[in-house]
């Protein structure tokens, strides 16, 4: 999820101004900078939240393969 996030963020990056100079340029480019940073540190945040829930993951999985191993074991 982080290289895709590295590669959106290049491919943004070079797309350079597109707004243009004027005042309305201006005024949507200052608000596409806003909303990208914002895109970005959302990115971010879902990208810690799945590594932490991939963790919790694999942990139940361990618990849930012990049991089933403890199971079989009694059978």
């Amino acid at each position: 999820m982080d290289e895709d996030v590295t590669a959106l963020r290049t491919d943004l990056s070079g797309l350079g101004d597109i707004w243009g100079h004027g005042l309305l340029g201006a005024t949507l480019g200052d608000l596409d900078t806003s909303l990208k940073r914002r895109l970005f540190e959302r990115c971010a945040e879902l990208a810690e939240e799945y590594r932490g829930s991939s963790g919790k993951v694999g942990k139940m999985s361990d618990v849930h393969h012990a049991a089933e191993s403890e199971i079989i074991r009694q059978i």
